[in-house]
């Protein structure tokens, strides 16, 4: 269990990320998010990401917890309609 999450001030993001199709599934995306939690435990700050849809399964198996969850609809804009981003965090400092 990760401890008591410290004010925003002292966190660190993680910027988006992605993998091409073609080599999704070999845990690409498992070793730069560890990868990134590795240099964030080294100077002792906790984690955010504003994850899409896609990403939150991982995020959450890689021990984030989601804090707020966003649905916009873009379709006035030319979207495609539904928007979905959730801010979610890692605490890593005690």
């Amino acid at each position: 269990m990760h401890g008591a999450l410290t004010p925003w001030l002292y966190r660190t993001e993680l910027d988006y990320l992605a993998v091409h199709p073609d080599n999704q599934g070999r845990g690409i995306a498992t070793q730069l998010v560890a990868s990134g939690l590795k240099e964030a435990k080294k100077i002792g700050l906790d984690v955010y990401v504003r994850a899409f849809r896609p990403g939150v399964g991982l995020y959450r198996r890689l021990g984030f917890r989601i804090e707020k969850e966003l649905v916009l609809d873009d379709s006035e804009e030319g979207g495609p309609g539904e928007v979905y981003r959730a801010l979610m965090t890692y605490a890593i400092a005690s």
